[in-house]
């Protein structure tokens, strides 16, 4: 009868450390999921920061892409405003030669003809 005790103990025993053992690997497996899904939470969080960074920098290089071109093409439109007065003053100064020297063909042909 003592026997059939101790073995009744020995199995609630191994029952209860069986139950305690299937609970630690039921802790352990959500333990390890919520560490998964942090550390998957994290990874996106990364990815997000990632990308938004990326596109801050992106809008910012635009920006300064765009405000260089718009200076640039001020630029390019001023030089090409003053080498346009210059170009015109120098076909300006040309006509006016040339007028010049056509009045002189002129006055000097017209000399000699008498009407």
């Amino acid at each position: 009868r003592e026997l059939d005790v101790l073995s009744a103990e020995a199995a609630a025993n191994c029952a209860v450390l069986r139950l305690q053992g299937r609970r630690t690997a039921s802790d352990l497996r959500m333990q390890r999921r919520r560490q998964a899904l942090l550390a998957i939470r994290t990874d996106l969080i990364h990815a997000q920061h990632a990308t938004f960074t990326a596109w801050r920098f992106h809008c910012e290089l635009r920006r300064t892409y765009d405000q260089r071109f718009q200076a640039a093409e001020r630029f390019v439109g001023q030089v090409l405003k003053e080498e346009n007065l210059q170009f015109c003053s120098q076909i300006l100064h040309q006509w006016r030669s040339q007028a010049k020297q056509q009045q002189a063909t002129m006055s000097g042909a017209t000399s000699g003809m008498s009407c």
